[in-house]
């Protein structure tokens, strides 16, 4: 494990390498950037956008939140090293800056750890102390343990409520290997000179946008079949917003007065929407918040 300066997110030397933070969008799981909208970037096609307001408020409350689980195990120090990045011999590409590092002072075991703060639904968190995370923090956390070769990273979280929770992320070897791969091929596609393939990812359209910003007044011949494509979707997506309109009315009136609407009991029951309001304002529908399981649904 060797440690360097800390890397700033956006600089030139950020960019050489696969950083934890970059690992989602190389495995097409992140919901803020993708592969090609990364590739953009590493090869500087586009730079970085502006912080975000939530980045910009984890920036300022997340120490806040890695002090709150150094005070929950009173038997780490925080290690020489911590807030540096970290690189692993014979990967000379991929490196990792976790918020802070934790030394066990009786057993000397080393754990990273990433503060993670949540201001909306908690989606994807489970009980704290299990390791139901987010997938895409997941990436972030297996990665760090991957390049660091350790064990375990601990994710303490402020969530919605200013409730903490610390969650546990063990390292699985096959999984970190097989990310190692999808890395190198990531990695092989830009100094071949190549970009990702487009996806249909709203980071995609941005970067696209990003990329090629001005208009030259000029025509492009489409390929047909492309123009094509490009109908059909349109026809197809109008005919399933139509198709989404009347089933979203239909289950709304069906509701009545019931905040729920459920399927199954018990073991199989699932939230299908939800009745809400602002204030005492007129009522709206909501989507489930969690994925539902269409198995499950008029299963006894």
């Amino acid at each position: 494990m060797k440690a360097g300066p800390a890397l700033e997110p956006g600089s030139a030397e950020w960019l050489r390498y696969l950083t934890a933070s970059k690992m989602a969008a190389v495995l097409g799981i992140s919901p803020w950037e993708s592969a090609r909208s990364l590739g953009d970037l590493m090869v500087g096609n586009r730079t970085a956008p502006p912080q975000t307001t939530e980045q910009g408020r984890g920036h300022y409350l997340e120490p806040s939140v890695v002090n709150w689980v150094f005070g929950q195990h009173p038997e780490w120090d925080r290690h020489p090293d911590s807030g540096r990045t970290f690189y692993r011999d014979g990967l000379d590409w991929a490196a990792v800056n976790p918020d802070a590092l934790a030394v066990n002072r009786e057993t000397g075991e080393i754990v990273p750890i990433e503060a993670k703060t949540d201001a909306g639904d908690d989606v994807g968190w489970g009980k704290p102390g299990s390791g139901h995370i987010p997938i895409y923090y997941a990436a972030q956390g297996m990665w760090t343990c991957h390049v660091l070769q350790l064990d375990w990273i601990s994710f303490p979280l402020l969530g919605k409520r200013l409730e903490f929770g610390e969650y546990v992320l063990r390292y699985d070897p096959k999984i970190g290997s097989a990310m190692q791969r999808k890395g190198e091929e990531f990695l092989d596609i830009l100094e071949a000179g190549r970009l990702p393939e487009l996806d249909a990812s709203i980071a995609t359209y941005e970067s696209i946008r990003s990329v090629t910003p001005d208009i030259d007044g000029t025509d492009h011949q489409l390929d047909p079949r492309l123009a094509i494509e490009y109908v059909d979707s349109l026809d197809a997506l109008e005919a399933a917003t139509d198709r989404h309109g009347l089933a979203r009315n239909q289950v709304f009136d069906a509701m009545g007065a019931a905040k729920y609407a459920v399927t199954g009991e018990k073991k199989t029951r699932q939230t299908i929407a939800s009745r809400s309001r602002k204030g005492q304002g007129r009522p709206f529908l909501l989507k489930s918040k969690r994925p539902l399981d269409r198995t499950l649904i008029g299963a006894s």
